[in-house]
């Protein structure tokens, strides 16, 4: 057969085995190592000339081991005419020389090196190529298949492990974190040197985690007051459409996923540290001030025993309230307490919060049924966000507390909010 073409053909031949080789090569490794998760996300999110690009590459990634079998079967022939081509054109010596080092750099790595950089866009563009492979192949490619699904398995979809997810996405902001990380070891420091003069501004309330909970926040939150002063980094492109994430999205995201895992018992409050109020308590103007400074929405109602407690007061309830009416906490109307154990999940316990009954609820044990302590709406997406929510009056006592502070001779003279500045001076 080689002896009778032409010699003009006999090198358009062995070009065309040459270009053949090299697809065949190229898409074993570029078309067959495209992961279904990322066909997956392209189907979803990625722009419409990634989804066009999918429709026509999902297909023939549906039945793996038939492609794999057609595109070697093809690769294979290739292979073996080209030598005997070679042969009759430059003899045997100069043939294996050619057929090798041309099988090597045309046909193996040169193709392989551009199909790994542009799997997704070459593998599309080839797709009706691939067809054809398997249309002249179907004979042997697909019994061969099939043999393959028997003893290695059919392929499935590998999706992250949760660690995975995390790491992943660590990786797309990787210099943000690690400087946060740096930043926030840098505080530490800072923070030690100001407790050898004094204590340090801790928060404390009922819609707040109390301070063993930490939480990794950007140095430029807390360079100012002004939301809208924040600048954010630009954006470093980490490929084709990509971006490194934000350190904000980086902890968001993270905290998410450690929050599955979490339970009520890591972030209530302890009762010990609630603000709450005696039934019998009369609403005077010292005790309403006392509600206004503590700046709480929701106060638990006890009686008797702050571990009995009776029902939530929504403080919105005092505003027709007069100090001077001598009414009582009992006076008002207070709604039913929730109760959630230590035990519980905190996404159930969110999603009963984003329903509305309730955004405070009991903490108590599972045994025994004894309070604990409370959890709030705000715990629980501190926990997911990673970061403390502030209010306007969280902000206002922390201003007051650090503004009622003096240094007198080394030592630390905390005022009460009763005495004024203008008294000192």
């Amino acid at each position: 057969m080689v002896d009778g073409l032409t010699l003009g053909l006999q090198i358009v031949c062995v070009i065309i085995l040459f270009m053949i080789a090299a697809l065949c090569s190229g898409l074993n490794l570029g078309l067959l190592g495209i992961v279904d998760l990322r066909i997956l996300t392209l189907k979803e999110a990625g722009t419409d000339l990634d989804k066009r690009r999918v429709k026509r590459v999902e297909p023939l990634l549906q039945d793996r081991h038939l492609v794999l079998v057609s595109i070697l079967i093809i690769g294979a022939i290739c292979m073996e005419i080209l030598p005997m081509l070679l042969d009759s054109l430059v003899g045997p010596t100069v043939a294996l020389i050619i057929s090798v080092t041309g099988i090597l750099l045309l046909s193996e790595i040169l193709p392989q090196a551009v199909f790994s950089r542009y799997s997704l866009q070459i593998s599309a563009a080839l797709s009706p190529f691939v067809w054809v492979m398997i249309f002249c192949t179907f004979v042997i490619s697909y019994p061969l298949a099939r043999f393959l699904d028997v003893i290695v398995g059919k392929h499935d979809t590998e999706y992250y492990r949760r660690e995975e997810l995390k790491t992943l996405i660590t990786l797309h902001g990787k210099g943000q974190y690690n400087q946060a990380l740096t930043d926030h070891f840098a505080s530490m420091l800072t923070d030690r040197t100001i407790d050898a003069y004094g204590s340090r501004l801790e928060r404390s309330s009922n819609e707040n985690s109390d301070s063993r909970h930490s939480r990794l926040t950007p140095a430029s939150s807390s360079s100012s007051s002004d939301p809208h002063q924040h600048t954010h980094p630009k954006h470093k492109d980490t490929g084709e459409g990509a971006r490194e994430l934000d350190l904000p999205e980086v902890t968001i995201i993270r905290g998410a996923l450690d929050a599955s895992n979490a339970t009520i018992g890591d972030i209530y409050t302890e009762l010990s540290k609630v603000f709450m109020l005696e039934v019998n308590t009369v609403l005077d103007e010292r005790v309403m001030t006392s509600i206004a400074a503590h700046g709480h929405s929701r106060i638990p109602i006890y009686k008797d025993e702050r571990s009995n407690v009776v029902g939530i007061l929504y403080t919105k309830e005092l505003i027709t309230v007069s100090p001077g009416s001598a009414k009582k906490v009992s006076d008002l109307d207070f709604r039913q307490a929730q109760r959630v154990t230590l035990r519980s999940h905190i996404y159930p316990v969110l999603d009963f919060f984003q329903t509305g009954r309730a955004h405070l609820a009991l903490v108590v044990s599972h045994e025994t049924g004894g309070i604990f302590g409370i959890v709030t709406l705000e715990d629980i997406l501190e926990k997911i966000i990673g970061e403390p929510i502030y209010d306007e009056a969280d902000h206002d006592r922390m201003q007051l507390r650090s503004e009622s502070k003096l240094f007198d001779n080394g030592q630390v003279i905390v005022l009460t909010p009763s005495v004024s500045q203008r008294s000192l001076m």
